[in-house]
């Protein structure tokens, strides 16, 4: 059964689990994978690459980008493996008495085709030629199919990492430059497999990925695969992937709709005159060949994907994070000159620039986005027959809607270094101003 993951921390919590080095026992670590490559005229595997994946997320697993993107030539990419898994008799059709008789059944992998590879952004755009990639499985792991790998084992081996100074002096002076590697890390060892993980046992019983390895010298004697060498293996190190990772497996879980909490500015029940129509990557509904408004201010439901949020002075809270503010009087009011434009690209998802929403006025905070306006019915704002004989309109409505998550591209959150958590609104300005942090969670 696989377990739910959270983050990077996998499944088979184990606090005894302590393999010896050398080729691993069956059930070992089932988180472990690797890939296939195929031969695109005879469909053979290839003879000598197999690169590790592992598995993240019941539907994810991450890998090193250059091994799943730039494959041998005449080469394609096969399904994902993991294994081995034990089977019951009647997966295999055993008897009662072939059991009687000591008869087990073989061995189960499971073998996965993959949906769609999603590299880092560094490998995809700014040409950095080992970077990680998170490769989207077809459906989520559930049973193993019999299959026979006997052919590909895997292996633990102890390693021991080397000093950041030391490891930046080994990468200057082999053939990867900065293009090559960004986050990076180096071990003992060598003849590491293109993806082999580094994998830390944490106290509490949890595996977690510390690096992804991309390659180093092969192993000439024996003696070199305990010792440092002076082409020691090169692994990417993972932990500033995190927040990316997490993204985009949260990025492709498809959520249940979001409780239609709206609210009408003038007041008035639930409305939404213009059915939002289905978008499709960056093309944004309301298609009108004959649209052209004059320059200035636009009249009532022209463009109804066009929003803008709200900052709203006041505490900056979250449900993990609470602000006080000391000596600073809270006031509840919109931003008097400021108020960022949106532009609704999905029925749940708006796009923006990320230092409005992310770099905030100081004792500000991110409020609801508003689109509008749109025309309401008589029986929504409560006119009877009378106030329409005599003139009256229902007020223009406005829709606003309360946000989830801000989703930052890795190239801000990265180039800008450490900012609040995404669901935290306000850039707290420490000189200025006293901060206390509570460590709590909100009921």
């Amino acid at each position: 059964m696989w377990c739910e993951m959270k983050d990077l921390h996998f499944c088979h919590d184990d606090f005894s689990l302590n393999p010896p080095d050398g080729l691993l026992d069956e059930y070992s670590f089932p988180w472990l994978g690797f890939t296939q490559y195929l031969h695109e005229m005879t469909g053979l595997l290839h003879p000598n690459i197999a690169p590790r994946v592992v598995l993240v997320h019941k539907q994810f697993v991450i890998a090193s980008a250059r091994e799943m993107l730039k494959l041998p030539k005449h080469y394609k990419l096969g399904n994902m493996i993991f294994g081995d898994y034990e089977q019951e008799g009647k997966d295999c059709d055993l008897t009662s008495d072939d059991i009687m008789m000591g008869k087990r059944c073989p061995r189960a992998y499971m073998e996965m085709p993959f949906k769609e590879i999603l590299p880092h952004p560094e490998f995809s755009r700014f040409r950095v030629n080992n970077s990680v990639a998170l490769v989207q499985l077809l459906r989520p792991m559930k049973s193993p199919v019999p299959r026979d790998f006997d052919f590909e084992k895997m292996g633990k081996r102890t390693l021991q990492l080397y000093k950041d100074t030391d490891c930046m002096r080994y990468h200057n002076n082999t053939m990867m430059g900065n293009k090559d590697l960004s986050q990076f890390l180096c071990t003992s060892g060598c003849g590491m497999r293109p993806g082999t993980p580094i994998i830390s046992h944490a106290p509490d019983g949890r595996f977690e990925v510390i690096g992804i390895a991309v390659g180093g010298s092969r192993c000439v004697d024996h003696e070199m695969r305990r010792s440092f060498n002076e082409n020691p293996p090169f692994y990417i190190d993972v932990y500033p992937y995190v927040p990316w990772i997490i993204n985009v497996i949260n990025a492709h879980k498809i959520p249940k709709p979001y409780p239609e909490h709206f609210q009408l500015l003038e007041g008035g029940s639930l409305w939404i005159r213009p059915t939002w129509c289905g978008m499709s990557e960056i093309n944004i509904c309301h298609d009108d060949f004959n649209l052209n408004p004059t320059d200035g201010v636009l009249k009532d439901q022209t463009f109804p994907w066009l929003g803008f949020a709200l900052y709203i002075h006041g505490l900056i809270n979250s449900n993990i994070f609470e602000y006080y503010t000391i000596g600073q009087e809270v006031t509840g009011i919109l931003h008097p000159a400021r108020a960022p434009r949106v532009v609704l690209v999905h029925n749940q998802f708006v796009l923006t620039m990320a230092r409005d929403v992310l770099k905030l006025p100081r004792l500000y905070k991110l409020g609801n986005v508003i689109f509008g306006e749109y025309e309401r019915e008589e029986k929504d704002c409560g006119l009877t027959s009378q106030d329409i004989l005599k003139g009256y309109k229902c007020p223009r409505a406005f829709i606003e809607i309360p946000l989830n998550e801000i989703l930052p591209h890795p190239e801000f959150s990265r180039l800008h270094g450490p900012t609040l958590p995404t669901n935290i609104r306000g850039t707290p300005d420490k000189e200025k101003t006293e901060y206390r942090i509570l460590n709590r969670l909100y009921k």
